[in-house]
């Protein structure tokens, strides 16, 4: 079973969601999608930690408009770990928005 989750934030605001852990549970991430309304000032990174504090997926995103990172063989977090996904603010006067998929 596939979960999505979507952040839809405000402007200069960080798009970020957390898959809660569970037990004996390994979260793994099919695909990030993501977008940005303009330009952002400067890269905005994209990154996905599990648990917090450790980077599993880094990318900076540079341009407006839509975007995808897809994982055909899952982007698999920590057994028993919480992922965080997280596109960080593009700039004052931009906005990003963040969707992703988990099974």
């Amino acid at each position: 079973m596939s979960t999505s989750y979507i952040h839809l934030p405000a402007v200069d605001t960080a798009a970020t969601k957390t898959v809660d852990a569970v037990p004996v549970v390994i979260h793994e991430i099919d695909g990030i999608y993501w977008s940005l309304d303009a330009t952002p000032d400067a890269a905005t990174a994209l990154t996905v930690e599990s648990p917090s504090g450790s980077t599993i997926f880094s990318i900076d995103v540079t341009a407006a408009g839509p975007g995808s990172f897809l994982f055909p063989s899952g982007l698999r977090g920590v057994e028993s770990q919480d992922v965080i996904v997280t596109l960080a603010s593009p700039g004052t006067t931009q906005t990003g928005k963040l969707n992703f998929i988990v099974r």
